[in-house]
């Protein structure tokens, strides 16, 4: 496989991750540190590989362990990754309290 393969291929493994993460560990979509996987962001993956796996657009995101600073919900931790899904520029939702 060529360079379109993903994060699936050596080079994102070994060196993409890594050092996005190394760069920061506060997740781009609840504020919290302690991210630790990379979300492609603004553009997912599935629209453009090559602008997907630019280094400019990708973020650390909370993975599959969830957020250990969010509150639960339903009884289980909140998963950034999950539910920003595959949307193309989705905002995080507001933080804090609304404006009464």
């Amino acid at each position: 496989m060529g360079s379109s393969a993903g994060r699936t291929d050596r080079r994102w493994r070994e060196r993409t991750r890594p050092g996005v993460l190394r760069t920061s560990d506060i997740c781009h979509w609840c504020g919290h540190p302690g991210a630790n996987a990379v979300d492609h962001h603004p553009i997912p993956l599935s629209f453009d590989r090559t602008l997907a796996n630019d280094p400019d657009n990708l973020k650390p995101i909370h993975g599959i362990e969830g957020c250990p600073y969010c509150p639960l919900r339903r009884g289980k931790r909140r998963v950034c990754n999950g539910e920003k899904g595959n949307k193309p520029f989705a905002v995080p939702p507001a933080q804090g309290s609304r404006p009464w």
